[in-house]
């Protein structure tokens, strides 16, 4: 297991003070947040380092968007925990700028726990599909450039993805310490949450299998986002029948069910 739990949000805004308003958007969903140092250098050979203990949190983002290396070490409260000794990063690069939550995993119950975990941390990042951000990632030791140099394939390198522009969010076939096998994945069409494989493999090879749910073949049926909005459309439309009616849970909802889509 890492020793992280990082989540990323990334954008495409190239006007520094508008990243700096969006990278505040989330800061102030952490509850009870207190910046508790910025340590950032001095000069460009990071030959000299400046610890401030009383900065404005503004102040400081605005140093982690003048160098990579910037670091704040926080508290907040997530999910009704008190996370110590977080680290918030801003690197840029690429063209773009992410936004890097570093959370120790000592703070999350992973092992019995994981499960509730991920979703706690899914809706957290679904959270800033407002704030700005095109796309959202959390991993074990997940890092902004995992993604690059690109292209290399369209393998997604980490275990949640989550698309803002195209409304969408990816499983990987991990979970979030990096090492545990994902029991369950997720049909991009209809959002039914018990597939027993993955649509795609490693997030770019499709499986063509069958969703038991909408009958969705992958591969073939969501080729394209706006193919699987389409389908989306038609299989409601048609009144959302099961493919597998053995499959269909009692008290069954659609409205809920599409909240797995994003």
């Amino acid at each position: 297991m890492g020793d992280y739990i990082n989540i990323g949000f990334v954008t495409k805004e190239v006007q520094e003070k508008n990243v700096i308003t969006n990278c505040a958007k989330v800061i102030s969903r952490l509850n009870s947040f207190k910046l508790i140092s910025c340590k950032y250098p001095l000069d460009e050979n990071y030959s000299e380092w400046c610890e401030d203990e009383n900065i404005p949190i503004e102040t400081a983002l605005g140093k982690c968007c003048k160098s990579n290396m910037t670091e704040l070490i926080c508290e907040y409260i997530l999910f009704d925990k008190t996370i110590r000794n977080s680290v918030l990063r801003i690197k840029k690069d690429f063209g773009l700028y992410c936004f890097l939550l570093e959370i120790p995993s000592e703070n999350f119950n992973l092992n019995n726990d994981i499960d509730n975990v991920e979703n706690e941390i899914i809706t957290f990042m679904r959270n800033a599909s407002n704030d700005g951000f095109d796309f959202a990632f959390c991993d074990s030791e997940a890092d902004f450039y995992d993604y690059f140099p690109e292209p290399k394939s369209r393998k997604n390198p980490h275990s949640i993805f989550i698309s803002f522009n195209e409304h969408k969010i990816k499983l990987s076939s991990w979970k979030i310490d990096g090492f545990t096998e994902r029991s369950y994945y997720i049909c991009p069409i209809c959002g039914y949450d018990r597939l027993d494989e993955p649509p795609y493999i490693d997030g770019y090879i499709p499986s063509h299998d069958i969703c038991d749910c909408c009958g969705s073949e992958f591969g073939l049926d969501d080729c394209t986002q706006k193919q699987i909005e389409e389908n989306r459309k038609k299989w409601i439309e048609e009144g959302c029948r099961w493919f597998y009616t053995e499959k269909k849970p009692p008290n069954w909802k659609l409205d809920e069910q599409l909240k797995n889509l994003y």
